[in-house]
This record gives C-alpha cells, sequence and structure tokens, in this order.
C-alpha cells in the first residue's frame, strides 16, 4: 500500500490530477488503467490521459475502493474481471451511450447487449430481477453485495461466473434457472443468509468453495446430471441437515462436506468411486452412512471427528482407504457376505457382516403416540420379518410384519405393544 501511495505522490508532481489517480500503462497508443489510487466518491474516468485514449480497465482496477458512482467513457471496450468487484460504496456505474463495447441499465454493468452481467454495484442493496437478455452472470458480478437481499435469476442464465455471488451476507435467495450448465468456484461462498439450494440437471459439477461457509444453509438438492462435488464446496455449512447425493456421482472431492454439523445421514449411490480426505470430517451429527458399491477409494480422515457416527454400511468389494479415515469416530464398518477383501478392521475401525437389524441408537426407536416404533437397516433388497414375544425362554414368536428393504432404513411400529406386560422383538431374514 505504502508503494502505491508513493507511485501515486510521484506521479501528481507531473501529472495532471485527474491522471494522478490512477497507476496505468501504455501500450501501443493506448492507456490501461491498471488501478484507481484515487480518494473515491463520484468518478469519471477519463477518456483520454497523455493524450492518449483510454481503452481499458484493468482486472480489479477499482476493486474494494471508496468509489460511490463510476461513469465508463466512449472510449473503453475492454473491462477486466473484477473490476469495479467488492466497492461497499458503489451505487451506481453509466456507460456512454455510443460505447461499443458496455452498456448500463439502472446503474448494473452490462456487455453492450445485455447478454452479460458484469458488475451489479455492491452498495446498492435491495432485490434485483436480471434481465431476460443475460446468459451469463460474469466473475464476481454481485460480489461483497451485502445489502443484496434476493435476486431474480431467468431461465436464459446458462453460466454463472467464479465469485459471481461471493459475500452477499443478506441474500436469501437466488434460485438457480432450469437450463443452468456452469457454476463458478466461491460463486456463492459466505452468503450467510442463503437457506436453501436446487442444483438444475445440466449442471455437471460443483466447484472448489462453491457453497463455502453458507451457515444458514439447511436443504441442498443436486441434479441428476451432477459428476463431481468440489474440494469445500459445501464445507462449513453447519446448519445444513439435508442434501441427497444423485445417481451418477463419481466424486466426492477433499473437504466437500466438512463441517456439516447438522448432517445424520449419507447415502453415496453406487456410482460414487471416491471419496476424498476430509470429505465429511466433523459432521458431528452424522448417525449413519451408506457407500455404493462403487467405491474404489477413500481419502484420509474422510469421516474423522463424527463422534455420534455408530454404522457405515458398505455394499462393494473392500476399497482402499487413506490414513485413520475413522478417526475420533466409534463407527462399525458393516459389509456385506457377498463382497471380498474385508478383514477385521477397515480404516482403523472393525468391522462386521451387514445383517438386518434394529436401530436402536437414533431418535426414531422407543414409544411413541399410541405406539412402539423403530427403523430397521439391513441391505436393499433383503426381504426381513419382524417377529415379537412375550417370553424368550418360550420360543412363541409370533411373525407381525413382512418387509422388504429399499435403499434406506425401512420403519416398523406397533400399535398392539401395551396390550401384553412384556413385548420382545426380533428381526430375522426371509
Amino acid at each position: 500500500m505504502f508503494t502505491k501511495l508513493w507511485v501515486a505522490w510521484a506521479l501528481a508532481l507531473s501529472l495532471s490530477p485527474v491522471c494522478a489517480q490512477y497507476l496505468y500503462t501504455t501500450e501501443n497508443g493506448q492507456i490501461t488503467i491498471d488501478e484507481y489510487v484515487g480518494p473515491g466518491g463520484a468518478v469519471t474516468v477519463p477518456a483520454t490521459m497523455d493524450g492518449l485514449a483510454v481503452t481499458r480497465i484493468g482486472a480489479s482496477a477499482f476493486q474494494e475502493t471508496h468509489v460511490t458512482s463510476v461513469s465508463i467513457p466512449a472510449t473503453v471496450v475492454e473491462i477486466g474481471d473484477l473490476a469495479f468487484a467488492c466497492c461497499a460504496s458503489l451505487t451506481s456505474i453509466s456507460v456512454d451511450s455510443i460505447n461499443p463495447a458496455f452498456s448500463a441499465d439502472a446503474g448494473t454493468l452490462f456487455n453492450k447487449n445485455k447478454s452479460v452481467l458484469i458488475q451489479y454495484p455492491a452498495g446498492k442493496g435491495g432485490t434485483f430481477s436480471i434481465p431476460n437478455s443475460v446468459t451469463r452472470i460474469g466473475m464476481g458480478a454481485f460480489a461483497g453485495s451485502r445489502g443484496v437481499a434476493a435476486v431474480s435469476i431467468p431461465d436464459s442464465v446458462t453460466t454463472i461466473g467464479d465469485f459471481a455471488f461471493y459475500d452477499c451476507t443478506s441474500m436469501t435467495a437466488a434460485a438457480l434457472p432450469a437450463n443452468l450448465e456452469s457454476i463458478g468456484r466461491d460463486a456463492f461462498a459466505f452468503c450467510a443468509s442463503l437457506t436453501n439450494v436446487v442444483v438444475p440437471n445440466g449442471v455437471t459439477r460443483i466447484e472448489e468453495n462453491t457453497y463455502l461457509y453458507c451457515e444458514s444453509l439447511t436443504s441442498v438438492t443436486l441434479g441428476q446430471g451432477l459428476v463431481s462435488v468440489g474440494i469445500w464446496a459445501f464445507g462449513g455449512c453447519s446448519n445444513l441437515a439435508n442434501v441427497a447425493l444423485p445417481d451418477g456421482l463419481n466424486e466426492i472431492e477433499a473437504y466437500a462436506f466438512n463441517g456439516c454439523a447438522k448432517l445424520s445421514n449419507v447415502m453415496a449411490p453406487a456410482s460414487v468411486t471416491s471419496i476424498g480426505d476430509f470429505a465429511f470430517s466433523g459432521c458431528t451429527n452424522l448417525t449413519r452412512v451408506e457407500i455404493g458399491s462403487g467405491l474404489a477409494q477413500m481419502g484420509s480422515y474422510a469421516f474423522a471427528n463424527n463422534p455420534n457416527l455408530q454404522g457405515v454400511y458398505m455394499q462393494g468389494d473392500c476399497p482402499s482407504a487413506g490414513y485413520d479415515g475413522f478417526a475420533e469416530t466409534p463407527a462399525t464398518i458393516y459389509y456385506l457376505p457377498s463382497q471380498t477383501g474385508w478383514g477385521a478392521t477397515w480404516a482403523g475401525r472393525p468391522t462386521a457382516v451387514w445383517l438386518a437389524h434394529a436401530m436402536t441408537s437414533d431418535g426414531s426407536f422407543g414409544v411413541k403416540s399410541n405406539r412402539f416404533e423403530f427403523k430397521i437397516a439391513g441391505p436393499a433388497g433383503s426381504t426381513i420379518s419382524v417377529d415379537a414375544s412375550s417370553d424368550l425362554n418360550a420360543n412363541d414368536w409370533a411373525p407381525l410384519q413382512t418387509i422388504t428393504l429399499g435403499s434406506g432404513p425401512a420403519s416398523f411400529s406397533d400399535a398392539q405393544w401395551t396390550n401384553h406386560p412384556t413385548r420382545i422383538y426380533r428381526v430375522r431374514p426371509l
């Protein structure tokens, strides 16, 4: 910072007051503004400096400055990424009407035909409806807009750029359009008020940090086209309680769901082949994990520091595992008797054959309104009988219900339990 100020002071000795507000370079007889170093407030970008046309505003040139408005001349035909991002006091951007490359509408910066939204002023706040002409939301377009409450995104949008809604801390709603194809890295990171996400089927990857520390996020629906979930994609989403991993998902990268403290169960489909380091570490409310038959590699500490995780149910052959995958986690690893490679332990935890059994440690077990209830976990497709007896020694078991298990636990309830002085249940395969 001191170097920048010294350069600005040195330039001021020989340049006009306007020129002294910028660090700039000259190439091929044209000026690029590399950095704004002025005092802020209302700024009119000059059309010429040193007798040369100003044709480019460089990447991050005004980022995090104290400007309140910016007027762009007709000569500027290129604007770099994040040029006006995170300017907390910026409420309006205007563009000369004859500029061939850019336009503005209600203080928001677009390319000329309004197919790309370049910058929504971070100090503007309120709600905003993106025009139907827009197909791409540019890098950092809403970054640092801490006062914006909701953004309506039309179905015309197919691309959301990196950092597009980064640090929009007041934004509660930004429904993703049906035709969306890609969401950039950090696109919604630190959107602390965002509560719900539905990812469309056309999105194939959740990038690095896309929803990092969205602390109010409670529910995520992932589209059927999703192939991979990137590093820290949902990391730190401490209130995320529900996420269904879709069939076709192949890769869950490192830290993808790290610190999702409210997540209670995870069901990875058979298409998942790898789970990265620390992917589900620190999910302190996690009680049950079921992993499909395709898993080939689990990273180090993938399910570490999950003190309530009791059972991990594996449908395939024994995969390779990194170091201490279940550190500080009491889980037993259950595997199907038909699968190979399993020993007495895996990834530092004891193993057992996966048979249908009553789940006694979750919230479903016990007396409910007019019934006794519990859930039954076991291999999908297996058929079991729930029997009852009043005396273990008498061997007088009576079948109560036949259940064919699906992809998750099945529920059993007995409304007649109060009619017996003693009621004992067993679960047995058929």
